[in-house]
């Protein structure tokens, strides 16, 4: 099992119709977003425009969680359905998706056989949280989004920041415990 802290503060922001978006992670590396030849994609988006339409992306599975704000999600003109925070939809990115209100969200794409799931989680201050880590995991992630939070990853010890990331590969069982100092709100990330 291999774990690596992935700094995400310098990575820059690119506009989008309906506010900013940042990519915080691409698989593989080489792939290009813009051509859609990625196997996942992490990214968190500000929207600020109260009424926008999501870019359509052709073959892509997305998972989106509000973070913070409120924000309604309608797609190919259904009933919209009012996300708040760590609430998500999931949807096809062929859907037509608009949106409506302000806030902040955190992005799964997932594309061809692989799948993924977020959870959204506030680790309360000096109570543990534990995890259980599965061997059927290709990658997990823990994003974090505000606080500071210390990680118990196969014996090391890893301390994380708001927007830092932390990427766990080759997967086995086993129990991985969170710790906050003060009131962390965290990401997992789960990628099969």
């Amino acid at each position: 099992m291999k774990c690596s802290i992935l700094k995400t503060q310098k990575i820059e922001s690119k506009k989008w119709s309906g506010g900013e978006t940042t990519e915080l992670l691409i698989y593989p590396n080489t792939a290009v977003y813009q051509q859609l030849d990625f196997d996942f994609r992490l990214s968190t988006a500000t929207i600020t425009d109260p009424s926008s339409t999501f870019t359509n992306l052709k073959d892509i599975s997305r998972t989106l969680m509000v973070v913070d704000g409120e924000i309604e999600l309608s797609h190919n003109g259904e009933d919209p359905v009012l996300l708040k925070k760590f609430d998500q939809s999931s949807f096809s990115g062929d859907d037509n998706t608009q949106s409506r209100g302000l806030g902040s969200d955190f992005n799964l794409m997932t594309s061809g056989k692989t799948k993924g799931e977020i959870k959204g989680l506030t680790v309360l201050q000096s109570k543990p949280f534990y995890y259980r880590l599965s061997s059927k995991l290709k990658f997990l992630y823990i994003y974090i989004i505000k606080g500071t939070v210390k990680v118990d990853c196969d014996e090391k010890n890893s301390t994380l920041d708001s927007n830092d990331m932390l990427e766990v590969s080759d997967c086995r069982d086993l129990n991985m415990q969170f710790m906050a100092d003060i009131e962390a709100d965290i990401i997992l990330i789960e990628i099969y």
